[in-house]
This record gives C-alpha cells, structure tokens and sequence, in this order.
C-alpha cells in the first residue's frame, strides 16, 4: 500500500467537513481525531492512522495497510493500536463514515477494556 502526505488542515477542511462532531488535536508531533468526543484516528509523519481492534482489523489487513510502528528511545518497536487508513477509503464519503464509525467503536472497546482491568496489554 502506498501512502501519500495528508495534513491536518487538509482532512478538517476537506475530507471531513461534512461529517458532524470531528474535532482534532494536536498529539505528539503530530494529531488526533475525534468524533463526537472519543479518539478515533491520528496523524503520523503524514500518514493517517484509524484506531483498529480484533473486530476492524481484518478490514485493514485484507488491504495490506500497514500498523502505526514508532520506535522508543531508539531501542524498542512500538505498535499501537492504529492501522493506515486506505486511500480509497479517504475518497468515499460513505465508506468513510462506516470505518469512523468501526474505529470510533474500536476506541470505547479499548477504553472499556482498559478501565475493567487497569491496564492494556493487548495489541
């Protein structure tokens, strides 16, 4: 899968202008986004990252897309809990709204799973 550099501005002003509830942040060098409140994707490097779990994940998989990987203090590979979006998927407004909508899902899944048993170690 090929990637192409995508802004913040870009996405607020463009892609998801006609999507009601999408704020965003600045996180990290870089963005998160949120619909309505709860985090479901971010800006990496000029890449967008939708929030995934075992229920999305094969969506992203079956496309090839590629995890969210940074590497910690130059030692250690990091993978979150996020998977490139696919391009194809930025260009069709309905398609986009179902994967906000699985990745919006995906975030209070984890969130869920996090406050029941204090901590994450799931992938």
């Amino acid at each position: 899968m090929t990637s192409c550099f995508i802004t913040a501005e870009h996405l607020m002003l463009d892609v998801f202008a006609n999507i009601p509830g999408i704020t965003c942040k600045p996180l990290f060098g870089g963005f998160s986004f949120y619909k309505d409140g709860v985090i479901f994707a971010c800006i990496a490097d000029g890449i967008l990252y939708f929030k995934k779990d075992d229920n999305n994940r094969p969506q992203y998989e079956a496309m090839a897309c590629q995890p969210f990987v940074y590497e910690h203090k130059n030692t250690k590979k990091i993978t979150m809990p996020y998977y490139e979006l696919p391009e194809s998927i930025l260009e069709d407004p309905d398609q986009l709204k179902i994967w906000i909508a699985a990745s919006v899902a995906a975030s209070i899944h984890r969130q869920k799973k996090k406050n029941k048993t204090g901590c994450l170690f799931s992938p």
